[in-house]
C-alpha cells in the first residue's frame, strides 16, 4: 500500500489513550540507506495486518525488508510511524531482528500504546530499548510529516483533533516510564528461563540483575530502593556497571553505610568483576552479597580470578539456594499471586554449583 486514505489516518492514528473499535495496525515505513555524507531514500510506504497469512504490520515488513532490500554490506536506517505500539510477539521478532542486523537502525514512532499496563506489553518495548531501536511516541509534527509523506491528502493541511497536544504528552510520560531504567520486576517466563540454574545453559545471553539497597542504621536497616537491570546493547554495559553508575548517582553516600544484594543469572565476567571489586576497594561503606544463580564459565581462570577479586575485597559471593529463588520470585517478578514452582533439579544444580564456587573461592583453586 502506497498511501493511506484521509479518514483512514484520522481514524487509526489518532492518539486516544484507550481507543476501541481500531483493532487494525497500520505500519508507515521510510527506508534510508547510508552513505559516506549522508542518507539515500531508498522506498517508503504502508503495510498493515495480513489477514489471510496471520502476519502482523511488523513481520510483513521484516520479511519484505528482508527480502527486497537487507544486504550485510550497507548499513540502513528505518523509521516507522504506527497506529499502535507493537505487541510483545513482533517486539520479540523485531529485536531480535536487530540484535542480528547491526547495520539496521530502527526508529519507531507510535501514536498509542497497545495494553501499556501490562508487564508483558511493557517488557516488549523494554527488549525493543534494549536492542537499540528508539522508541518514542508521535509528536504533532510527526502527524503532520506523516500525513505529508503516507496520506492521500489531495493537497489538503493536516487537521489536528481535540487534545492531541494533551495526549501526545500523558503517552509520552507513561513511555518513558516504561523505559525507565532500573525496570521494577521481570515477567515470569523471564525469570524462569533466566534464571534457571543449569551447570551448562544455551541460549542465555543477557544477564539480569535484581537489586536491593538497604541503609544501616543504628537499631538495624532501612530499606532505599529495589529493582531490576540487565545488560545495555547500544552501547554495551553490563547490568553490574550499569547497577554501579546508577548507585554513585543516586544513592552513595561517604556518611553513610550500605547493604547491598544482587540475585544474578549469570556470575560476572572478569571485567565487571574487577570492577566491581575496586569500587568495593574504594568504598568500604558499602557492603556486597551477591547470590547468583548459574556460574559463568567457571573453568576459565580469568573468570574465576575475578570471583575470588570479589571475595577478597569483602564481597559475599554464594550460589542461589531454593529459598533464594523463593525470595527473589516473590520481590523482582510479576508473579500475579503464584507461588514459586522449583524446576529442573533446583536443589541438587544448587549442591552442585556450590561446590564448583567452594573450589572457586578456596586457597588452592
Amino acid at each position: 500500500m502506497k498511501l493511506l486514505f484521509r479518514k483512514t489516518f484520522y481514524f487509526h492514528f489518532q492518539n486516544l489513550l484507550f481507543a476501541s473499535g481500531r483493532n487494525t495496525t497500520f505500519l508507515c515505513c521510510r527506508v534510508d540507506k547510508v552513505e559516506r555524507h549522508g542518507t539515500v531514500p531508498l522506498v517508503s510506504g504502508v503495510f498493515t495486518h495480513q489477514v489471510w497469512s496471520s502476519y502482523h504490520a511488523e513481520s510483513h515488513f521484516l520479511l519484505w525488508f528482508q527480502k527486497n532490500f537487507l544486504s550485510l554490506d550497507k548499513d540502513f536506517q528505518v523509521t516507522w510511524y504506527l497506529s499502535w505500539s507493537p505487541c510483545p510477539a513482533c517486539a520479540k521478532q523485531v529485536a531480535d531482528f536487530l540484535a542480528v542486523h547491526r547495520n539496521v537502525s530502527l526508529t519507531i514512532f507510535s501514536a498509542r500504546l497497545y495494553y501499556f499496563w501490562d508487564p508483558e506489553f511493557r517488557d516488549g518495548l523494554h527488549r525493543l530499548f534494549e536492542k537499540g531501536a528508539r522508541v518514542a511516541i508521535m509528536s504533532p509534527k510527526d502527524f503532520e510529516n506523516c500525513w505529508e509523506g503516507f496520506v492521500f491528502n489531495e493537497g489538503r493541511d493536516f487537521r489536528p483533533w481535540d487534545n492531541m497536544v494533551e495526549n501526545y504528552q500523558s503517552l509520552r510520560i507513561t513511555l518513558q516510564e516504561i523505559l525507565r531504567y532500573p525496570m521494577e520486576r521481570l515477567f515470569r517466563k523471564t525469570f524462569y528461563f533466566h534464571f534457571q540454574n543449569r551447570l551448562y545453559a544455551s541460549r542465555r545471553n543477557t544477564t539480569f540483575l535484581c537489586y536491593r539497597v538497604d541503609r544501616e542504621e543504628r537499631p538495624g536497616t532501612v530499606s532505599l530502593a529495589r529493582g531490576v537491570w540487565r545488560n545495555q546493547v547500544h552501547p554495551t554495559c553490563h547490568a553490574e556497571l550499569r547497577f554501579l553508575s546508577w548507585f554513585q548517582s543516586n544513592m552513595l553516600c561517604p556518611n553513610k553505610d550500605f547493604q547491598v544484594t544482587w540475585y544474578l543469572s549469570w556470575s560476572p565476567c572478569p571485567n565487571c568483576a574487577k570492577q566491581v571489586a575496586d569500587f568495593l576497594a574504594a568504598h568500604r561503606n558499602v557492603s556486597l552479597t551477591i547470590l547468583t544463580a548459574r556460574l559463568y564459565y567457571f573453568w576459565d581462570q580469568k573468570f574465576r580470578n575475578g570471583l575470588r577479586s570479589l571475595s577478597e575485597e569483602g564481597a559475599r559471593v554464594a550460589i542461589m539456594s531454593p529459598q533464594d529463588f523463593k525470595n527473589c520470585w516473590e520481590d523482582f517478578v510479576w508473579n500475579k499471586g503464584w507461588n514459586f514452582t522449583p524446576r529442573f533439579n533446583v536443589g541438587r544444580n544448587y549442591q552442585l554449583l556450590a561446590s564448583r564456587l567452594e573450589e572457586i573461592l578456596g586457597p588452592h583453586s
